[in-house]
């Protein structure tokens, strides 16, 4: 009898696809993703059904394993999209925008907050196609300027 159960739970289970049960063609959803150690949500984000798979389309968010937000930002097409934050686990901070999946435009990195103080920058520059370009702006922790560094292709220039 188990095994005949078992076929049968199975055929249910593919039932809703046989019988069109199937996602449909513009249809939405929001998924908690956990961790593969089970604890704790790893990421959190909206898909799109389009043209027979799901898309990351729409806002997301993501944890590390100590439940410490890590990333928020906006998914376009499948790929990351608009402004986005990046947060280190020493409470640094990276603000910039994302265009087709790369890291794009005007970026600030910020120390780390100091409780009851704004964030102070640690230095700001532009990327092109997920690579730093130019020069990079720099301060130190007091907010006093540094020395700026110049960048070519993702390569700190000499």
């Amino acid at each position: 009898m188990p095994v005949v159960s078992s076929l049968l739970l199975a055929g249910l289970a593919l039932l809703p696809l046989a019988c069109g049960g199937g996602p449909t063609e513009g249809e939405v959803r929001t998924l908690r993703e956990p961790h593969r150690s089970g604890d704790g949500v790893r990421a959190e984000f909206r898909q799109e059904f389009r043209d027979g798979e799901w898309v990351h389309d729409g806002p997301a968010r993501f944890w590390d394993e100590e439940g410490r937000l890590t990333h928020v930002g906006t998914y376009s097409e499948g790929l990351e999209s608009g402004s986005w934050q990046e947060y280190a686990p020493d409470g640094s901070l990276g603000e910039g925008p994302y265009e087709a999946g790369e890291r794009s435009g005007e970026w600030t990195w910020f120390h780390p907050a100091r409780e009851g103080q704004a964030r102070v920058p640690a230095e700001r520059g532009t990327y092109s196609n997920g690579l730093r370009e130019g020069a990079w702006q720099r301060w130190d922790a007091s907010g006093d300027p540094l020395p700026s560094v110049n960048w070519a292709a993702g390569e700190r220039a000499r």
